[in-house]
């Protein structure tokens, strides 16, 4: 409440700096316009320039400053989200090593629970996975290791992965024709890994993969039947830390990396990274990369 208060007073603040910086330009161009006549053309003709530039400086200013304060909310929400979401696995684990520790546990009751430990590891090895790319793409500390990749074989371990990271999903990985192409693998899987993590995450019971050759360039799609993505918030859905929705109503997790990353990784192959709503619901992401 305090920062909303502070935005509010900013921005008031500016509007009366802005309008009173007019009035006074008015005012004196009116004097001088009293005082000699004869320059009143003058006066107005290079004065209408002078306010034209103002007051597209107060607006660029002020655009400026609503997107620091934006991306400073988002950075904010960033932090309690990584606060959050590395606490809970990590109290998981140690919940689970606890009740190893204090209870006679048969061997298939420990290995239940050294299961789901590890996958609450895992978790949060891939938050902090996330992390540690955005810093390498922000630093521009990362670079492409390209190999050939044969389309078969590419949708065998993507499923595998997929599979054991969305057990309940409905997934399914589509190439007509199978084919070779060069990129860099681990990106791609990453890549493709983000897109269904989102799918699932809002809602979608069907995912589906279709990867195909065309004009020698490489078109990858990931359809779902979600919730989509609103319309205001899609200009805004690869920014770093974006998060779609209202940021004081948060029911999904997600750190606002993933999008971010997945466009950085698709850019770096000098490849593109789309979206558009399916009807009636559901989103369609299409990745195009040169062959």
């Amino acid at each position: 409440m305090k920062k909303q208060s502070n935005k509010k007073n900013s921005r008031y603040f500016l509007g009366i700096l802005s309008a009173y910086i007019i009035l006074q330009f008015l005012w004196w161009g009116f004097m001088l316009i009293t005082e000699n006549p004869n320059k009143a053309t003058m006066v107005i003709g290079e004065g209408s320039v002078f306010l034209v530039i103002l007051i597209y400086g107060i607006w660029r200013y002020q655009l400026s400053m609503q997107r620091e304060l934006s991306l400073h909310q988002r950075q904010s929400n960033f932090l309690l989200s990584v606060t959050h979401e590395l606490k809970t696995p990590i109290s998981s684990v140690q919940l689970i090593l606890q009740t190893i520790i204090k209870h006679e546990l048969d061997p298939d009751q420990i290995r239940v629970f050294l299961e789901k430990a590890l996958d609450e590891n895992k978790k949060s090895e891939s938050l902090i996975q996330n992390m540690l790319h955005a810093a390498s793409l922000e630093n521009q500390r990362i670079e492409l290791f390209r190999t050939t990749i044969r389309t078969d074989e590419f949708n065998s371990e993507l499923m595998k992965q997929l599979q054991e990271r969305f057990p309940d999903s409905d997934l399914n990985i589509k190439i007509p024709n199978p084919f070779v192409f060069q990129a860099d693998r681990f990106m791609l899987e990453s890549v493709l890994i983000h897109l269904v993590e989102n799918s699932v995450k809002y809602g979608a019971q069907h995912v589906v993969i279709e990867l195909e050759e065309a004009n020698n360039r490489v078109i990858m799609q990931v359809t779902d039947d979600g919730i989509g993505i609103n319309e205001a918030d899609r200009p805004f859905i690869y920014d770093k830390f974006f998060r779609s929705g209202d940021e004081n109503k948060r029911e999904k997790p997600g750190t606002g990396l993933g999008l971010f990353i997945a466009k950085q990784f698709i850019e770096l192959h000098q490849g593109t990274l789309t979206y558009k709503a399916q009807l009636p619901k559901g989103s369609i992401f299409t990745i195009t990369l040169p062959k």
